[in-house]
């Protein structure tokens, strides 16, 4: 900031202080810097209400940078990034959204929300799985075995990198069967 010329930042501070006490838990207190401007209970609130949707913001660049390694490309000019950072990001959006889905309801029918080629394409992968019954919860994880996660009980849930392995591998075997449909149809119509 001190090489454009800025010689200060005006900020304002939202303190959040839990009142009750919750016995053997730490009260919670949030310390906010802001440089909206909080003039009402209700400008603190809307600080607030940002700083709890954080933790999206901060996965959602976990899907991209984690997990497709946008970092690691060899592009480095931003006329070339950008491109491929959009398409990137349409695809991260698209798996955090079901990653989210199969979190709050683990009952979501797969059919219902996940795009039937991947089904197809997991299907194909794993010839064993009851695609009829497959919730979104279930989609994920089989995505993320072929990533290499274990799926044990006690192993949690996945993280981006795997995911993202194991739909670079859902998408290698879509594109095969994309490019035999067309070799089939060309040498047979």
């Amino acid at each position: 900031a001190k090489q454009c010329g800025i010689k200060s930042v005006s900020m304002n501070v939202v303190i959040v202080q839990e009142t009750g006490k919750v016995k053997g838990a730490k009260p919670i207190r949030w310390v906010l810097l802001t440089s909206l401007e909080v003039k009402s209970f209700k400008d603190a609130w809307q600080v607030i209400t940002d700083y709890e949707d954080r933790w999206l913001i901060e996965e959602y660049h976990k899907v991209i940078k984690t997990g497709c390694g946008i970092e690691s490309h060899a592009l480095r000019s931003a006329e070339r990034l950008e491109p491929m950072v959009g398409l990137i990001s349409v695809l991260g959006i698209r798996l955090f959204q079901l990653k989210l889905l199969g979190r709050v309801d683990r009952t979501r029918q797969a059919k219902n929300h996940v795009p039937s080629a991947w089904l197809r394409g997991l299907g194909l992968l794993c010839p064993d799985l009851a695609m009829s019954r497959l919730t979104v919860y279930e989609f994920f994880r089989e995505v993320a075995k072929l990533g290499g996660f274990l799926g044990r009980k006690h192993d949690g849930e996945p993280g981006w990198q795997t995911i993202w392995r194991g739909h670079q591998k859902l998408k290698s075997i879509l594109d095969a069967e994309r490019i035999i449909s067309r070799n089939h149809a060309s040498t047979c119509g």
